[in-house]
């Protein structure tokens, strides 16, 4: 058995896990551990959890049962499993049996630090995450932490710090005659007005919001820089203009393009807006 700095101990254990998914779904699944300790485990589900959702767990080798809450998770999926980092509320005994061995001294521990940014008010921040192994730390984590700027415990989602303050802005495409026809093609009818933008969509049950600039805009369409990461046909609502604070009328929108910006870690993002 593998122990990491986290008093945690990797080791597969069959458990039989219940609760309710963000659609108010009942499941009922059977799963594996992949960390286990006194006050926390790691586990792979189908089912998609909420942050704060209570669940219960019982072991299959104890036929013992406890009540966990979600405190991580990562909507990443490998092979079809979400990896989900449950801490113990309540548990009716001896869960695992004392098969555990003792954590190692907290004078060894490393705790790994990571970009992450409120999914309310979109501030960053480098954070340690001591309850989380490294290995879940990526695109897709989603973890409970006080925010400063909201004043309340909101969702943050793992991000990348922000490009250089030198770094230029330009987004043309590479040179050529086919791509300055192109280049032309779509600039006509479209106004450059730099504009703050919000862009909400659905991912695994979660609502994103991302805020951004526009680069143009025309009657049918807009094309603004964004941190974030689109599918072409992925569909989006869009708040445009956007200021914070006001009542605000959603229209519905579509991902045409997404294109790399030069010399920036930005992209440009190309949506047609429905009708």
């Amino acid at each position: 058995m593998e122990e990491n700095n986290r008093g945690l101990t990797r080791i597969a254990i069959p458990v039989r896990v219940r609760g309710m998914t963000p659609q108010n779904k009942f499941f009922d699944e059977q799963a594996e551990t992949v960390w286990v300790g006194p006050e926390a485990i790691v586990i792979r589900l189908r089912s998609l959890l909420e942050l704060e959702t209570e669940v219960h767990l019982m072991s299959l080798k104890t036929n013992l049962g406890a009540t966990f809450r979600t405190i991580w998770l990562n909507t990443q999926t490998i092979n079809g499993f979400r990896a989900i980092g449950l801490e113990l509320v309540e548990a009716e005994g001896d869960l695992w049996a004392a098969g555990l061995p003792a954590p190692p001294p907290v004078a060894e521990e490393v705790i790994t630090q990571t970009w992450l940014e409120c999914q309310r008010c979109h501030q960053k921040d480098e954070i340690p995450l001591p309850e989380v192994p490294g290995e879940f730390i990526s695109e897709g984590l989603v973890i409970g932490r006080n925010c400063g700027k909201c004043r309340a415990t909101t969702p943050w989602g793992h991000t990348q710090p922000d490009a250089p303050a030198e770094a230029s802005p330009a987004q043309q495409p590479a040179s050529g005659a086919g791509a300055k026809h192109e280049a032309e093609q779509r600039s006509k009818g479209r106004a450059t007005i730099r504009m703050p933008i919000k862009v909400i969509k659905r991912y695994y049950g979660y609502e994103l919001e991302d805020v951004g600039e526009t680069i143009n805009i025309s009657r049918t369409g807009v094309y603004f820089r964004t941190k974030k990461t689109y599918e072409k046909g992925e569909n989006v609502q869009v708040v445009l203009p956007y200021n914070e604070g006001d009542i605000a009328i959603r229209v519905f929108a579509k991902v045409v393009r997404q294109d790399q910006l030069v010399g920036t870690w930005e992209r440009g993002v190309a949506l047609y807006l429905e009708k």
